[in-house]
């Protein structure tokens, strides 16, 4: 289950799908459960917030399209699971972890600086969201010249061990300390969080 490119509403992706269209790209559906391995003919795979998690054999899948040359764009939303308590887990870590990153149990926010007065009567000013003016050096950022805002962002953290002959490189990155990624779910579902010591502080990436 992912993103619906049927969907003209806010959460859908039609008018993404009639842009990339309009470029000359041809969108087509993969079923991972169906198909054998994704097609030779498939120029970039697209995953827009996978939603359910999934199987061992549909990672390796990916994993064996992305060996022999592959390009991949995958968009990870924070889901929250049945309970509220944590993210769901989409299985996608098994995957990326062979590539030297993983995406971290976290959603980022920033406090929006306000008087002291108004802090009183309308308590902290908490923003699940990042936004950018400022892009690493990198071909897909060059021609970035506005702001961007990305809310309820997850961020990302490169492994240790990178696998031979593999390079990330991060391209969007929060450096400013106002950020942090909130580990606690159950909090933010609850609406009542605090920075603490296992929340994941800035430099915070969230795209590479």
């Amino acid at each position: 289950e992912e993103g619906d490119m049927t969907n003209e509403e806010d959460k859908g992706y039609f008018y993404m799908k009639k842009y990339v269209e309009n470029e000359g790209y041809q969108i087509k559906d993969i079923n991972l459960t169906k198909e054998a391995s994704i097609p030779k003919t498939c120029t970039v795979l697209v995953m827009m917030g996978p939603k359910s998690k999934f199987t061992e054999i549909e990672i390796q899948k990916v994993d064996d399209y992305l060996n022999r040359g592959g390009h991949a764009f995958i968009m990870i939303d924070p889901v929250f699971g049945f309970d509220k308590i944590a993210l769901r887990d989409t299985g996608l870590n098994e995957l990326f972890s062979k590539w030297g990153f993983e995406v971290r149990n976290d959603i980022i926010f920033f406090e929006q600086p306000i008087p002291e007065a108004f802090q009183k009567l309308f308590g902290r000013q908490l923003m699940p969201q990042a936004v950018v003016d400022a892009y690493e050096t990198h071909d897909i950022t060059k021609d970035f010249k506005k702001r961007t805002s990305y809310p309820y962002a997850r961020s990302l953290n490169k492994l240790a061990a990178t696998p031979e002959g593999v390079t990330i490189t991060e391209i969007i990155k929060l450096t400013d300390p106002t950020y942090w990624g909130e580990t606690n779910i159950q909090g933010i579902s609850e609406k009542n969080i605090l920075v603490d010591d296992k929340d994941n502080k800035a430099p915070l990436t969230i795209a590479l």
